[in-house]
């Protein structure tokens, strides 16, 4: 005789990026194996594949070659929540120099904001007559440019695949329709100025933030402590 199969609750969501809201489940242990074996490796890039495919899993309508980083991170810590618990404890060193005693935090999950943006940041003006349109780059792009040569050459690269197209006062170019070379050739064109403000992009995107306040009991300091990206959380 077969053993019954359990039933798993569904929640929603919604992804960051787009503001889809999107069903999920909580992972199973099945899936909780693969992000163990992951972790047990410390490679970065096998943990992200990891995340990844338990996303793939439990979650309806989503491809994960397309998700930004803020996605994954939110996407993940949601999953978490329902599968783990709703709440994350950490231990911290007191900001207090004098003191640095370990300070004890629960945070409540469902307090966590959902990373937002505004979308007309995407749109750069590089002249008063001429800029550029970007997209956030998916995690397929950020894990395929790791093992670039040097972290300049992963940025360029990393621009050109987030083209979405560029203007002047006659035209719009769409990126679609344009070479990989002539995208590079452009960017290559840039000026220190402009080409700081194309980055500036992406050194501020969004993130899984949350910001807590906590007093050490030892020394009664009270540390205002920011979280910022998803290892912050599980520290």
């Amino acid at each position: 005789m077969a053993l019954p199969t359990l039933n798993s609750s569904t929640y929603t969501t919604v992804l960051p990026s787009t503001g889809k809201k999107v069903d999920f489940r909580p992972y199973l242990v099945k899936e909780e194996k693969i992000l163990l074996v992951a972790l047990e490796s410390e490679d970065s890039n096998q943990i992200i594949q990891a995340m990844r495919d338990v996303i793939e899993c439990c979650v309806q309508d989503v491809d994960t070659d397309d998700i930004t980083s803020f996605d994954l991170e939110y996407l993940f810590l949601m999953l978490r929540s329902k599968s783990v618990g709703e709440t994350i404890d950490l231990k911290m060193s007191c900001q207090n120099p004098k003191c640095e005693s370990l300070v004890e935090i629960s945070i409540n999950v469902d307090e966590i904001a959902c990373p937002t943006f505004d979308d007309s940041d995407r749109t750069i003006a590089l002249t008063e007559t001429a800029g550029v349109v970007l997209k956030f780059p998916s995690i397929k792009t950020i894990q395929a440019l790791e093992d670039s040569a040097s972290q300049i050459d992963m940025m360029l690269d990393m621009i050109c695949e987030c083209v979405v197209s560029v203007y002047d006062e006659d035209n719009v170019y769409d990126a679609r329709d344009e070479s990989n070379e002539s995208i590079s050739s452009f960017i290559n064109s840039l000026n220190s100025v402009q080409f700081k403000m194309v980055t500036d992009f992406f050194e501020n995107m969004p993130v899984l933030e949350h910001d807590v306040s906590h007093n050490c009991k030892n020394c009664d300091e009270t540390n205002e402590i920011n979280l910022k990206g998803l290892q912050s959380f599980f520290m």
